[in-house]
């Protein structure tokens, strides 16, 4: 079997590009934390609206 040298710093290495990709693009617009509370909230809203017409 061969030895996995280096493949832990690529996995590291793609993570942390992905990680700056996201703050880059997050400049532009709103937040991600913003956007995944108001997608929260909106579930929700949903949900309870479900689950108060259901019979």
């Amino acid at each position: 079997m061969k030895a996995m040298r280096g493949q832990a710093s690529t996995e590291y290495l793609v993570v942390l590009a992905f990680c700056v990709v996201v703050l880059v693009v997050s400049a532009f617009g709103p937040a991600p934390v913003v956007e995944v509370i108001q997608a929260i909230k909106d579930y929700f809203a949903a949900y309870s609206y479900a689950i108060s017409v259901t019979p």
